[in-house]
């Protein structure tokens, strides 16, 4: 899965009608604390970045638990048999689940998480980012591509290097350890939505293009 398919903007993700699925029960503690991750399973967005500082808080943070949910991009399969061979080399069983699902339930799916990890080494334009930001999930991401679009560090989310479990993993104890900057950025996440990238507002700015290209058409004729 790719994120949020286009035609379903993620502003559309009514918090107040979005059911969140037991994701708890996915995990064998009674009160994990969940850090999410929405990608195609791929080199360049970074799972095993994640995974690499899942092994390290394993051992700092118990209650830590890791849902990476996405499914293998044709011709990377290999990727994913990697990904699996270091939770199993890490003894990583028990706090790691990759999981796939349908898009209606990714609302819900973001919903049960704590925190939502995004550390691609290279983005154009993540809809999976802005999916949790209207969840109203705080977000840690790296400052690639179009994610300097919509991120503004540590307003509503946090910014890491690419390629460093060790700043990924600092971060996801910085939020874990401040449940109200995780309330405030994910409130700001929302507001970013809904102020930049709501269904009307990216209709108005596409009747704008077309407005102008149609002006200059006409202008040079």
């Amino acid at each position: 899965m790719t994120g949020v398919q286009t035609c379903a903007l993620p502003i559309c993700f009514n918090l107040q009608h979005v059911e969140t699925l037991l994701t708890n029960n996915l995990f064998d503690i009674p009160e994990p604390i969940i850090i999410g991750m929405l990608a195609r399973y791929h080199p360049v967005k970074g799972q095993l970045t994640l995974l690499k500082a899942a092994a390290e808080l394993a051992r700092s943070r118990p209650a830590c638990r890791f849902l990476l949910i996405g499914d293998v991009m044709p011709g990377y399969e290999d990727y994913r048999a990697e990904m699996v061979r270091f939770i199993s080399e890490h003894g990583l069983e028990q706090i790691v689940m990759l999981v796939n699902t349908v898009h209606e339930e990714v609302p819900a799916m973001l919903a049960g998480i704590d925190i939502f990890a995004a550390p691609s080494l290279t983005e154009s334009f993540s809809y999976s980012l802005l999916a949790a930001m209207a969840m109203q999930r705080p977000v840690i991401t790296t400052p690639v591509g179009g994610n300097l679009e919509i991120i503004t560090n540590r307003e509503n989310g946090m910014f890491i290097p690419p390629d460093d479990w060790q700043a990924l993993a600092s971060a996801i104890e910085t939020l874990i350890d401040d449940p109200a900057r995780r309330s405030r950025l994910g409130k700001n996440a929302r507001q970013t939505i809904e102020n930049n990238w709501s269904l009307d507002i990216m209709l108005t700015r596409t009747q704008r293009v077309y407005k102008q290209v149609l002006e200059a058409r006409n202008n040079g004729r």
